[in-house]
């Protein structure tokens, strides 16, 4: 156990579909492979299909593959402060900005 806590580290478990954030990196756990923590990739896509729900991400060789979710256990990497951070700027920045821009229905 203390293996698997050691290779996940920063990773959360995603319960739900829309916690999955695209751009994120992903491991997983098969479920019939427990011990067993994979690679992963970056999320690109979900797509949703009559096998399932297909995660698809690009490994590190730029190589894109699919992961069946209902078979796997997904771990998301964590979001760091500091990204959290920088997203809340970008949106008070954005917010100043679209106070200073002139109103569109406005007569000049």
């Amino acid at each position: 156990m203390e293996y698997l806590h050691n290779k996940l580290a920063g990773y959360e478990w995603i319960e739900t579909l829309n916690q999955l954030r695209l751009g994120s990196y992903l491991r997983w756990i098969r479920l019939d492979e427990p011990e067993k923590v994979h690679r992963g990739g970056t999320l690109c896509d979900v797509q949703f299909n009559q096998d399932g729900i297909l995660l698809m991400c690009k490994g590190f060789n730029h190589r894109h593959f699919a992961v069946k979710a209902e078979e796997c256990l997904v771990f998301q990497k964590s979001r760091s402060r500091m990204d959290q951070r920088a997203e809340r700027v970008v949106v008070q920045g954005s917010g100043r900005l679209l106070r200073t821009l002139p109103d569109a229905h406005s007569t000049v």
